[in-house]
């Protein structure tokens, strides 16, 4: 724990770069220090003599054995004017578009200077009208029209109701007001309610527009489609009055709605057109407790800008789990911000039973594989609380319950088949021989589920616990499993609820299962599908931010008679969510979290993506989806020690573990334009509740600075630049500061739509593409033989460009076309033929379509290209497709990996020499013969011998338990893509090398290299120095759009 806490401070600490752990660890512990530091993307070394003067250095940049930092250079690669026939047409025609001045002044080609943000077209100054008119101001005397509005029944018996007119007071008499209630006690769909009805009945209907923000789009669409029930009644009501927006899926009335459920990113792009928000009365920013870095901007704004000069504005902080002395005195002294502590949760008692605790219910089904997992559901499918022991009819095993005293067992498996469901009842005649046909189990009352399970262990000592769980750790320790799932236990787990309480009559009883990420559920979801024991008992769903709102709203579907709901969920499922036939809840205790491992701002950008333990908020909120309607139960796999004294309270804030500069490019475009007294970009920053470190802020800044979206004005500032000003503007639409340049680089190089699509395709939802944890090898091979067909594109075999990118494109471009020119079941042909998820695409065609109206807006279009030179649809030659390849070479930089063909294992280095490998489905890994042609040109495998002979540039890197797994990747086939888009043109260097003798061994004369050094890393040699010069003058030329 402690070695484990030193290096997650140090990942999360942005102001420190190293440590070093003392001598005093033994040789077990100095090897778990090298392979934690190495699953949290950490450098390691070991120094000093051995015993008590051996340190271990751990940092975040890459040093030698004397800790000194490791040169990064390359050996240099060889590059000539003849590289650039390589696609010599859309090259000469951009020269052609902006030709070089030759006039005696300076060559503005060659000028250092950025372009003005003044020249940004006027039409494209400034922001848009806000969606919502500034609501009427109150004449004094003046009074609207009063409706008084009568709560449901159902409404008033919630614990919420209890506290309306204190919350109401509240409200009134302060600008911030911070409220805390247990889950279930109905804060989430009231208080809007109590402040929307107040303003009813008061006759300030016009005046009133009521936000409510939310983490996650389930949570604001679950909660209008409640809310909007409750309020229509039976008599109906206005349909427009309640209404969501999430992106790519609103349905509210800009002038009649008067609540609307939100996301935060949707409200802070509201707050682009409308910066004061004069469009609102009240901001409710609800399930504040989990500090997403879109909700700590927010609340900046509010406290330093927006209520500042909005008196009138009205902000509710809301959550189960808030810090609440801390959100308070966030806001002092400034706004006195009033706590209220609300007592009562959910109306219905929630049975919680730790690891311990299900251990013991589990381990008589230890001795024989339980029928979910061998498929041999038929041999216990009858089995009840009675059946099992023989009485005096049969052999008598010994054996004897410790719950209910039953003898006369057959044998061991037939005793733990009765133990797993046995709850302690007492049974009269334990002699009776059974039917030969088996009983139908009797359904448990939900009401009385928690009793029996309590019942059950009861006469469980904790020695008894503790010894089960002290075996299970040993096992879990043994197989470095802590931080995996256990599906092994999980399985028997979800056979044991299934078994033991049927469903009710009214088809209640489901159960929704809290997993880390995607690939867990996938790997359940599989499972249990492929098991003719669960296959015909579940009725799965999922829900996952990859899925679009249509699937996650599976998960309040009736399920089908005779079908237990089973809802596989990672943490999206915590907060404001009430699936009202929810009885269990199994909690794994565990989520992925993302954190940034960027060290400078020269680093290649890596996210770590970890399996952790959640904090003890989140297991509260995750309690709280049982109990909503009914009385239920919260299975936790995880020991209670664990709980009170191994998780944190709450989780780290996501403003500290994520890349900044998409906030710090909004930070600039509303200090652009003045409507927020906005100062500096940094200290705004710095004003957070728990505020990213000043080194992590400056490392963001200086990326933006060196992708020139700022350019300094002195005295340590940054100013916006035109290119900053598109970047923001893009990225107020949802797409990440790289995907935005890599939008702005294909509308120069005239493949606009063709990049727009690669977009999409990789904003963060599903891959098209079918894949699932555990496929068969034929399945993968199917998947292979789809990429490989839309990789060709109609050229000979020999020309198949490896490029995930272009796949992604590709099968995206088909999909649009059979869309519009095919019937739905064409459609769902299609994508079964090919291997695509249809409803994935279907999602993606919504973010192209709004993406669209987004560039469009920005004066960005195939229309408007720079170089209107479409991209050939087929055949697909490396030369046809040159303008695509160039535009992600120079959009996804630094993303950029290379290997050698000495290199057997095929690793690839990035550019602080750590060793990469690539997502074993890219196409990237796949062998296409061209390797088996290359002679292998030096004798070692080191990564450090000789210059790079192949390249590729990569969407997303991830630093996974042991390794970092790059993901889409594009091989680029010419160095000359290296040469001209690689690298800042600020630092690019043309160096002179010697020859180290005058005469060669052939006996010719020898001459001197030039060197181009781009990013005192890329390194390329030319014979003379006018080549050099001339590749640097391209290069320059070329970020003239800039």
């Amino acid at each position: 724990m402690e070695i484990h806490a030193a290096l997650q401070a140090l990942v999360e600490d942005g102001s420190r770069s190293e440590m070093s752990f003392s001598p005093s660890y033994d040789n077990t512990q100095r090897r778990y220090i090298h392979s934690m530091a190495q699953k949290y993307g950490l450098f390691s070394k070991s120094s000093g003599k051995k015993g008590a003067g051996r340190f271990i250095h751990v940092a975040k940049v890459k040093k030698n054995a004397a800790m000194q930092k490791v040169s990064l250079r390359l050996q240099p690669t060889e590059l000539n004017y003849s590289t650039v026939e390589w696609f010599p047409p859309v090259i000469r025609e951009y020269m052609d578009k902006y030709p070089a001045q030759t006039s005696g002044k300076e060559d503005p080609w060659s000028a250092r200077d950025l372009i003005p943000l003044a020249t940004v077209p006027k039409r494209h100054q400034g922001r848009g009208a806000p969606l919502f008119k500034p609501l009427q101001t109150r004449s004094k005397g003046h009074v609207g029209v009063k409706t008084v509005r009568t709560p449901p029944v159902e409404a008033t018996k919630l614990p919420v109701f209890g506290y309306r007119e204190q919350i109401l007071e509240l409200v009134a008499n302060n600008q911030i007001v911070v409220l805390s209630g247990d889950t279930g006690c109905g804060k989430s769909t009231q208080i809007p309610q109590f402040l929307l009805d107040d303003a009813l009945a008061n006759g300030r209907g016009d005046e009133t527009r009521i936000i409510c923000t939310q983490p996650r789009r389930i949570s604001a669409i679950s909660l209008a489609e409640r809310v909007a029930r409750e309020r229509s009644g039976p008599r109906g009501g206005d349909s427009k009055e309640v209404g969501h927006a999430i992106r790519f899926d609103s349905s509210f009335d800009a002038k009649r709605s008067k609540l609307i459920f939100c996301t935060t990113g949707t409200l802070l792009k509201w707050l682009n057109n409308d910066p004061l928000a004069r469009g609102f009365s009240h901001l409710i920013l609800d399930e504040v407790h989990e500090r997403d870095q879109f909700t700590d901007f927010l609340l900046i704004l509010i406290k330093t800008s927006i209520l500042k000069q909005r008196p009138d504005l009205k902000v509710v902080l809301m959550s189960a789990t808030i810090q609440v002395e801390k959100f308070s005195q966030y806001f002092q002294p400034d706004f006195p911000a009033p706590v209220l502590q609300m007592v009562g949760g959910t109306n219905f008692p929630v049975t919680t039973l730790f690891l311990e605790d299900i251990l013991v219910l589990l381990e008589s089904d230890r001795s024989s594989p339980l029928p979910i997992m061998d498929g041999s559901y038929s041999k216990h499918s009858g089995a009840t609380a009675g059946s099992g022991w023989t009485g005096g009819t049969g052999t008598d095993s010994g054996l004897q319950c410790p719950l209910c005293g039953g003898k006369g067992f057959i044998d061991e498996e037939a005793f733990g088949m009765h133990v797993a469901t046995c709850f302690g009842e007492h049974y009269e005649d334990f002699g009776a021989p059974l039917s030969q046909e088996p009983e139908v189990a009797p359904v448990v009352p939900v009401a009385a589920i928690g009793n029996v399970l309590q019942a059950a262990l009861k006469d469980v000592d904790d020695a008894a616990k503790e010894a089960f769980l002290s075996s299970y750790t040993q096992q879990q320790d043994a197989l470095r499993q802590d931080q995996a799932v256990d599906y092994d236990l999980l399985l028997q787990l979800l056979f044991l609820v299934n078994r033991a309480f049927p469903l009710e009559e009214d088809g209640k009883g489901a159960i929704l299962v809290f997993l880390p990420g995607w690939e867990e559920i996938s790997f359940m979801e599989r499972a249990l599908l492929n098991s003719p024991a669960t296959s015909l008992t579940y009725e799965i769903a999922l829900l996952h931010s990859r899925l679009s709102a249509q699937e996650q709203r599976r998960a309040f579907m009736i399920p089908p008679h005779g079908k237990r709901k089973l809802i596989l969920a990672t943490n999206i499922a915590e907060t404001s969510l009430t699936i009202e036939d929810v009885v269990f809840v199994v909690d794994c205790g565990k989520s992925k979290q993302a954190h940034a491992l960027a060290a400078t701002s020269s680093s290649s950008f890596v996210m770590g993506l970890q399996t952790t333990w959640v904090a003890r908020a989140n297991c509260v909120q995750r309690m709280g989806r049982a109990g909503r309607v009914r009385a239920g139960v919260c299975f936790r796999l995880f020991s209670r020690a664990r709980y009170e004294t191994g998780m944190k309270e709450f989780m780290l804030p996501e403003l500290l573990t994520t890349p900044l500069e998409e906030l710090l490019l909004q930070i600039k475009l509303l200090q652009f334009e003045k409507k927020l007294h906005i100062r500096d970009a940094k200290q705004f920053l710095l004003e957070a509740m728990d505020a990213p470190s000043e080194t992590s802020i400056d490392a963001s800044l200086q990326r933006l600075e060196e992708m020139r979206a700022l350019t300094s004005s002195g005295k340590g500032h940054q100013a916006l630049t035109l290119l900053g000003w598109h970047l923001g503007n893009i990225c107020t639409g949802g797409v990440a500061v790289q995907m935005a340049k890599l939008l702005l680089w294909g509308h120069t190089f005239g493949c606009f739509d063709a990049i727009l699509q690669t977009t999409c395709t990789l904003s963060g939802y599903r891959d098209p593409f079918i894949s699932f944890l555990g496929m068969s090898p034929e399945e993968q091979r199917q998947v292979d033989a789809s990429k490989k067909a839309f990789a060709r594109n109609g050229s000979p075999p020999a020309l198949i460009l490896q490029s995930d990118h272009f796949v992604l494109w590709k099968a995206f471009e088909s999909y649009l076309d059979a869309r519009y020119r095919s019937s739905f079941k064409a459609k769902d042909t299609f994508c079964a033929r090919n291997k695509l998820h249809r409803q994935t695409l279907e999602q993606l065609v919504s973010i192209y379509q709004q993406l669209q109206l987004d560039m469009e807006s920005l004066g960005l279009s195939p229309a408007t290209q720079l170089v209107p030179t479409p991209v050939p649809r087929i055949p697909a030659t490396v030369e046809s497709v040159a303008p695509y390849l160039m535009a992600l070479s120079i959009g996804m930089y630094p993303n950029a990996l290379f290997t050698r063909s000495g290199n057997v294992r095929r690793n690839w280095t990035s550019k602080e020499k750590v060793k990469v490998k690539m997502d074993g489905t890219s196409m990237v890994t796949w062998d296409t013969g061209t390797s088996q042609q290359l002679k292998r040109k030096y004798g070692s495998e080191q990564d450090d011998m000789g210059p790079p002979d192949e390249w590729l540039v990569y969407h997303e890197m991830m630093q996974s338990e042991r390794t970092r797994l790059a993901k889409y990747g594009t091989k680029l086939p010419s160095p000359l893509l290296q040469a001209l888009f690689m690298g800042s043109v600020e630092t690019q260097v043309i160096e002179e090398q010697e020859a180290e003798s005058e005469i060669n061994v052939d006996g010719s004369v020898a001459t001197s290299k030039w060197l181009l050094v781009l990013d005192d890393w890329l390194v390329f040699e030319m014979s003379n120095a006018n080549e050099a010069r001339w590749i640097a003058l391209l290069r320059e030329r070329l970020r003239y759009c800039d």
